[in-house]
């Protein structure tokens, strides 16, 4: 006795289904009009009583988008296309600031190969901008009003430093570099200078407080230097090197603490006592501080 009667069309779905659902709605599209032109049903099924056959696109491409818009074709003379119009008025929208409505001075200015290699620091004083660079140069810049009522910076004095400057400071009358070789030189408006003599490794940060002058080193030590009046001249009066955290990177006074930033976290000295009171997780390397008040 035959069981009953389970077709194949019970075990699959019919081709219209199975064909046209398991496709996005522009490949089917495509597809059913590809099968028109091969001789095909548009449900995609061969006639009754021929072989399948592939389905080929004609031998005729269709145009891409960018052809077929005109945009892979050579621009006329004169007619910029569309990146040139986008790279134009973006251009336009980043134009510097020339002018402060406050009182109408131009202040934009660019020196262009000020120094023979990077301009390592820079620092702006009362009469002066101060620049030092990997050429080992200290250049002094003087502001001067051109004959289109602008400023522009003259360079009206130069030092030879002998060793790269990585750190500057201006101080009152003083003007402090701290060099590659472990010294720190600072200059007086008078004329006369001074060579601080004391790290045995590059001298990264340069702060003041309290008229106590602070240098942080790449030989993990924190150095408190102060003026002797008469002889114009910096004494060492402390150093401070248990507990930092690694080689000193940048340093920051708040409240009654000084923060020290080094390769491996920051610690906290207490200015009264010149101790390391704690250090901060994470040991991680610390490039700079910075105070917020917010």
């Amino acid at each position: 006795k035959p069981g009953p009667r389970l077709e194949a069309r019970s075990l699959r779905p019919p081709a219209r289904h199975f064909r046209l659902g398991a496709m996005p709605k522009n490949r089917r599209r495509a597809r059913t009009a590809g099968s028109a032109a091969a001789g095909q049903e548009p449900s995609g099924r061969q006639p009754a009583g021929e072989v399948p056959g592939l389905v080929r696109r004609p031998e005729k491409q269709r145009q891409g988008r960018r052809q077929a818009a005109g945009r892979g074709q050579p621009q006329a003379a004169g007619k910029p296309g569309r990146s040139g119009r986008r790279a134009g008025k973006a251009a336009a929208s980043v134009q510097p600031v020339q002018e402060a409505r406050e009182d109408g001075f131009l202040r934009h200015h660019e020196v262009t190969k000020a120094h023979g290699d990077a301009v390592m620091a820079i620092v702006m004083a009362e009469d002066a901008v101060y620049t030092a660079s990997r050429d080992k140069l200290l250049k002094r810049w003087k502001p001067r009003r051109n004959a289109q009522n602008r400023f522009e910076l003259h360079a009206d004095l130069e030092v030879s430093l002998g060793e790269t400057c990585w750190c500057l400071m201006s101080a009152g009358d003083w003007l402090i570099c701290g060099l590659g070789d472990g010294s720190i030189r600072a200059y007086h408006k008078a004329g006369h200078d001074a060579t601080l003599s004391g790290h045995t490794k590059r001298v990264n940060c340069l702060l003041t407080h309290q008229h106590v002058l602070l240098s942080g080193s790449m030989d993990g030590s924190v150095r408190c230097w102060q003026l002797d009046a008469q002889s114009q001249t910096f004494r060492c009066t402390h150093t401070i090197s248990e507990g930092l955290s690694g080689n000193v990177m940048c340093m920051s006074v708040l409240n009654t603490d000084l923060w020290v930033g080094g390769t491996s976290g920051v610690a906290l000295v207490a200015l009264a006592s010149l101790r390391v009171s704690s250090q901060l997780p994470p040991k991680k390397f610390v490039a700079g501080l910075l105070q917020f008040e917010g």
